[in-house]
């Protein structure tokens, strides 16, 4: 009585003291059917023909009880086979898990029960990813903040989000991991023009954008001492001015044409300089008006309004003789809730042009923040060009430039 209590309890040190002797394949790979195998329930079936102790491919009487890759006992062997076809097991590998190969009559029974590499080859994946915790990518929203934030670095993958609600004028990060990548997305809230001051050893970094709902994203490579930028860092959700030139008129083979929609006048007019063989609208009178439109793409910002650009020139050298232009604008909604033939809103003057005595130079005249009433984006933006009470004898219109303000988008319509 008393060798076996000591045996027992020699046999449980034995076992607490040994290893597992499976591998993880994680973090260099990812552990796949061929390393865990699958199992079947009740997966029991028998040999339909002797094989020796090299053979790796033998017949089974029922096949379609393995779902492979499958780890299959005969007898005392344990064997791990990659393939199930047929009435064959194919590709097995011999004498696993510490068994012997051995020849096995027909009709032995032929098990694809679970085996201790299910259990070990699991047991030492979880302990591999428990060792390699840090090289698992962590994200961090910290939500609305402002002040002096420190960021606390977990991982060797490490994401920061936050919204500012008023100015970082100061940030610490954690200590960082040598070679590891943080990556950060600083957004404004509603409101915007919060400034941001990057932590030490960020000195390559954006400057965040201040438009408001804008989110500037940058990642980093940590080399010990600094941070260098993987690239140089976009604003999603940020606005870019998307301008557009519209020439008035064009002309070919001596011959003038129109680019915009006008009565009889203005009319097309070809330059015919020595050097300038292009076009314009001239003479421009009092009463005369022109029309073109564009598409307005989803993605304008329609907190910011479109500005427009027009160039002219005349033949007037009276100094101090004024040109005056005015622009209209209309919107038809690409929803289907207006016609095509919308009112424009009231005329908006442009930048007041002051001749200098000079004839045919060239002048621009500028309007900021142009009336966007009744728009909608998608949909068609008309522009009524028309001229008011001003002093120059005579005006020609070159083409016109219109920015409009469109937030980064991966498509716009």
């Amino acid at each position: 009585m008393h060798l076996r209590v000591v045996i027992g309890i020699c046999a449980c040190a034995l076992a607490v003291s040994a290893q597992n002797p499976n591998t993880a394949r994680w973090p260099a790979f990812n552990a796949g059917d061929p390393d865990l195998f699958v199992v079947t329930n009740r997966a029991q079936t028998s040999l339909t023909a002797p094989i020796d102790n090299v053979t790796t491919t033998f017949p089974v009487a029922n096949i379609s009880l393995f779902t492979p890759p499958v780890i299959v006992t005969i007898e005392t062997e344990v064997m791990h086979c990659a393939v199930a076809g047929g009435v064959l097991l194919q590709g097995c590998v011999r004498a696993q898990e510490g068994t012997v190969a051995a020849a096995h009559p027909s009709g032995a029974l032929v098990f694809g029960y679970f085996s201790a590499w299910h259990y070990n080859q699991v047991a030492a994946e979880i302990k591999a990813i428990e060792a390699n915790a840090t090289k698992l990518p962590a994200f961090n929203n910290l939500g609305t903040l402002s002040g002096t934030p420190t960021f606390p670095v977990t991982a060797q993958i490490q994401t920061f989000k936050i919204t500012l609600n008023g100015a970082v004028t100061s940030s610490t990060l954690g200590t960082p991991i040598s070679n590891g990548l943080v990556y950060f997305d600083v957004c404004q809230n509603g409101t915007g023009g919060f400034t941001f001051a990057w932590p030490a050893g960020f000195s390559l970094a954006q400057i965040v954008s201040p438009s408001p709902n804008t989110c500037s994203v940058q990642g980093f490579q940590w080399d010990g001492a600094a941070a260098i930028p993987l690239s140089p860092g976009t604003a999603t959700g940020s606005t870019f001015p998307d301008v557009k030139y519209m020439p008035a008129a064009d002309c070919v083979n001596g011959m003038a044409g129109s680019g915009w929609s006008t009565g009889l006048t203005p009319a097309a007019l070809c330059r015919a300089g020595t050097n300038n063989k292009e076009a314009l609208l001239s003479p421009w009178g009092a009463s005369d008006t022109a029309q073109l439109s564009m598409h307005l793409s989803k993605d304008w910002n329609s907190t910011i309004n479109p500005s427009v650009s027009l160039d002219v020139t005349s033949t007037d050298a009276t100094n101090g003789h004024t040109i005056i232009m005015q622009l209209a604008t209309a919107c038809d909604k690409g929803d289907g809730s207006t016609t095509d033939d919308v009112a424009f809103n009231s005329p908006q003057s442009f930048s007041t042009i002051t001749l200098n005595g000079n004839a045919n130079r060239t002048w621009t005249a500028t309007l900021n923040n142009i009336t966007m009433t009744g728009c909608a984006a998608p949909g068609v933006l008309r522009l009524q060009l028309s001229r008011t009470a001003d002093t120059a004898t005579n005006v020609g219109v070159i083409g016109l430039a219109i920015t409009v303000p469109r937030t980064l988008m991966l498509q716009a319509n």
